[in-house]
């Protein structure tokens, strides 16, 4: 075993080195949005509704697809008077919805 361990001290460094940046990158990455619930409104589609909420770091199409991904939305079908969770971001400097 102490064998082992001389032979691949630098190997197994590395691997819990990358084994700990990637439990903090996924840690930082789920933090990423919040989400917020919203009714869907007659004639609403999930573009409109990308557009309605889009931010410079989630443009239209990432947004799409945080929504279909996250309320389990085949095809793009929506119902008027479903509601889906959006996601958006607090803006640093007010503290108040990025989206708005």
């Amino acid at each position: 075993m102490k064998n082992l361990l001389r032979n691949h001290t630098y190997t197994i460094s590395f691997l819990a080195i990358i084994f700990i940046f990637s439990l903090i990158f996924l840690q930082n990455s789920e933090e990423k949005y919040k989400s917020a619930t919203v009714t869907v409104a007659e004639g609403d589609t999930l573009w409109t509704i990308a557009e309605r909420y889009e931010t410079d770091d989630l443009p239209k199409e990432k947004m799409i697809s945080w929504i279909e991904e996250n309320n389990k939305i085949n095809n793009g079908l929506i119902r008027t008077g479903d509601e889906i969770k959006i996601p958006y971001t607090l803006d640093a400097g007010t503290g108040s919805l990025a989206s708005e």
